[in-house]
């Protein structure tokens, strides 16, 4: 009767538990925003623009940038929330894994942010905007990772100052 019992508690336990949860730990301070800013993918689109990189942390980890040009902060916190809810449908909609590179998107840092005309878009525009910019960073060959890294104080233009003659 016992065994019954035991068998019994951890078919409980196991449905309680459901599906496992993703946990998203959040981007906080300006170093880490910069870092992903600087050396991630990067995509933009008419309401957001999104960066990522792969961390070494083992979650998800993201930061959403809702400037003052969106809104009040009413506006800026709705937009916010939309965001956020977006995204994690997203990275469960993955299946937890880059298509490209097969890595764990458990192991991203992203930057989400808004630009002023989300304001006004409703949520399904957001949520094109959304998945257009997220699978254009995820997809292989694009963004600032795949290119050599820039050298402070490199030119764009050639490296050659503005006037000179040319030889």
């Amino acid at each position: 009767m016992s065994g019954d019992l035991d068998a019994t508690a951890s078919e409980n336990a196991a449905r309680s538990q459901g599906p496992r949860r993703l946990v998203i730990g959040a981007l906080r301070n300006r170093r880490e925003f910069g870092d992903v800013l600087r050396e991630g993918r990067r995509a933009r689109r008419e309401l957001v623009a999104v960066a990522a990189m792969q961390n070494s942390v083992g979650t998800p980890r993201v930061g959403y940038a809702v400037g003052r040009r969106v809104g009040g902060a009413v506006v800026r916190n709705r937009v916010r929330r939309r965001l956020r809810e977006l995204l994690r449908d997203q990275l469960r909609r993955l299946g937890a894994r880059d298509r490209a590179s097969g890595t764990p998107v458990a192991a991203w840092d992203i930057v989400v942010t808004a630009q002023p005309s989300a304001a006004g878009a409703t949520f399904e525009q957001l949520a094109l905007d959304l998945a257009s910019a997220w699978q254009s960073v995820t997809s292989s060959g694009r963004g600032r990772s795949d290119r050599a890294p820039r050298t402070p104080g490199a030119r764009r233009g050639g490296g050659r100052p503005a006037g000179a003659p040319d030889q």
